[in-house]
């Protein structure tokens, strides 16, 4: 092959030493300038093949590899959801919703529900700006949160300073009531640990719990969410809202669950509930690893509680002693035999009945004791017996 300058040619003899049309062109030759059954078109045409199906196969690996990267991101992105709807939702539920099945409500014939405010919010609310008020509760209800993942209770709802959580409720559990009392337990104890923003000074919390059967089911389209309903609901409710700043209050379903478990309660007494009528309800002082500090006020002095027999076999004398001291009942009301045997007659026969309010009065008991060293005590008559149990209930 021999370059001719003036001529901007290639002159040659049989084939020319060619491999790509980047060449051909370089060199001002085209095909007709190569012998017809020359290889040389074949190398040439087969080179250029090879080239074009290369770059495909590096498109295609880029476009792979793009497609890998945003693979990753929709998972990173789907997880995220799933974990919002876990959130908003019991995993079970939010299962079935994920894949299309109707979420059938359900009946459960034994849960505990535990309800907590911020004692004094309504003020803080009104004296601190916005901003502070939504950092006061972030870092409350993230402490809160952390509890119900160490306990495995649901959280059901926050509305405003209030938290709602249950257990046993949609996973059966024998324990759902140690479990909630413990949550109870850790929350009041997380609580000082956040300041007011109003004072500076440790936030207090009132709790209330109950135990009993609930319905739950998923409620709404647009925003769904996981609902209890009933009226053990209620009951928990009332339990808070008649609770006292930095105790835990439970109804005696609650006793009756976790007496002789190795809980630590007190004896509240009969106490009249809205819309409940009278109730004795107990608060929750510790177990064998979680103690709560007790805030100084007058039920410090109350006898601690372990087992059942301790309640059943307490001296009257000693709750008398604490009446008469004060000189009325705690939020409870101190009534006559006749009157406190109608209104746990009307309990029993008609729970929803709600109880008129009855003036509160102290009644002295008739009784003797048989011996210092004994509990026992010797009724005058029946009726007296009745008439002291029921004065100090």
């Amino acid at each position: 092959m021999i370059w001719l300058e003036d001529e901007q040619r290639v002159m040659f003899i049989g084939s020319p030493r060619l491999k790509s049309l980047d060449e051909m062109k370089r060199m001002n030759i085209y095909m007709a300038d190569i012998p017809l059954f020359d290889v040389t078109r074949e190398i040439v045409l087969l080179y250029e093949q090879r080239n074009a199906e290369i770059g495909i196969t590096q498109k295609l690996d880029l476009t792979m590899a793009e497609l890998t990267r945003t693979s990753l991101a929709l998972e990173v992105e789907k997880r995220k959801t799933e974990q919002l709807l876990h959130q908003m939702l019991p995993p079970k539920v939010a299962m079935q919703l994920k894949n299309g099945d109707i979420v059938e409500a359900e009946t459960f014939q034994q849960a505990t529900i535990m309800f907590s405010d911020i004692v004094g919010f309504t003020n803080i609310a009104a004296t601190c700006p916005p901003e502070t008020i939504v950092n006061m509760l972030n870092d409350m209800y993230e402490r809160f949160d952390r509890a119900t993942n160490s306990w495995d209770v649901y959280k059901v709802e926050t509305i405003g300073d209030a938290y709602m959580v249950v257990g046993g409720v949609p996973e059966l559990r024998e324990d759902h009531s140690e479990r909630v009392a413990r949550f109870a337990m850790t929350i009041v104890q997380e609580a000082v640990q956040v300041p007011s923003p109003a004072t500076g000074s440790p936030l207090q919390i009132r709790v209330g719990i109950h135990t009993g059967p609930v319905m739950a089911g998923v409620v709404g389209i647009k925003m769904p969410r996981y609902c209890l309903f009933g009226d053990t609901v209620n009951t928990a409710s009332r339990m808070e809202s008649h609770s006292v700043p930095g105790r835990i209050h439970l109804s005696r379903e609650v006793f009756s669950q976790l007496v002789n478990k190795g809980f630590r309660m007190k004896k509240r007494g009969l106490i009249e509930v809205k819309g409940k009528g009278l109730l004795t309800t107990y608060f929750l002082v510790g177990d064998g690893h979680i103690n709560v500090t007790e805030p100084e006020d007058k039920f410090m002095s109350f006898p601690v509680l372990t087992n059942d027999e301790q309640e059943t076999t307490e001296p009257v004398a000693s709750y008398v002693t604490k009446l008469s001291e004060e000189g009325s009942t705690d939020s409870g009301h101190c009534l006559d035999s006749q009157e406190k045997r109608k209104h746990v007659r009307s309990q029993h026969e008609a729970p929803d009945r709600r109880a008129m309010p009855i003036s509160p009065r102290v009644v002295k008991p008739n009784y003797t004791f048989l011996s210092s060293a004994s509990n026992q005590l010797q009724p005058t008559s029946t009726e007296k017996v009745r008439s002291s149990y029921c004065s100090v209930l």
